[in-house]
């Protein structure tokens, strides 16, 4: 297991490290990634969701900042950290040394569900605080063309497609492209 996902993880309290997973960019390459996601599941109440908050601050790691905006509780979305879809309570910035760290409450019961949810295939990627790697049936390798999972917001979908491809020195798929682009603009 790569040990700074592992003391990461062990950061957390131990009534959430069974329900922590890093997942996304850093799980599916960690030397490129843009950050480190620390995702903790079944945060779906209001009390759940303070609790969290509040494990956090106790935590008391200096430099670490917390999000004032409200977490979205009823729209688990994943694509992007736009509006608190991501509902990222806390992070830790890099100050050169590794990348941000965010922890975010999510309001899935299972990492497969999550992973379900993002929009791209290549960060459809987790790694427990055992070391174990999560996949879904949709999830490529860093080499592999990208794929569409599922979207929330197409426009976003579409500059991480994009993102990801130029990261990862990939050809953009035009077929995927077609179907990011013929999505129904979300609902507002």
């Amino acid at each position: 297991m790569n040990i700074i996902f592992q003391r990461i993880l062990n950061l957390l309290p131990k009534e959430y490290q069974d329900k922590a997973y890093i997942a996304g960019g850093a799980a599916a390459c960690f030397e490129l990634a843009n950050d480190i996601d620390v995702f903790v599941l079944s945060i779906n109440t209001e009390q759940e969701s303070a609790k969290f908050e509040k494990a956090l601050h106790d935590m008391n790691i200096p430099g670490m900042t917390f999000r004032s905006d409200k977490p979205v509780l009823d729209k688990p979305h994943t694509d992007s950290c736009v509006d608190g879809h991501f509902n990222v309570r806390a992070e830790i910035p890099s100050a050169g040394v590794i990348q941000p760290i965010q922890f975010i409450g999510s309001p899935f019961t299972t990492i497969e569900a999550l992973l379900q949810d993002f929009d791209i295939s290549t960060h459809c990627w987790a790694v427990d605080v055992t070391g174990k790697s999560f996949s879904i049936p949709e999830s490529t390798p860093i080499n592999g063309t990208p794929k569409l999972v599922h979207s929330n917001i197409p426009n976003i979908t579409l500059v991480r497609y994009r993102k990801i491809c130029l990261r990862y020195k990939l050809a953009p798929d035009p077929n995927e492209l077609v179907k990011i682009c013929a999505l129904p603009e979300p609902i507002k």
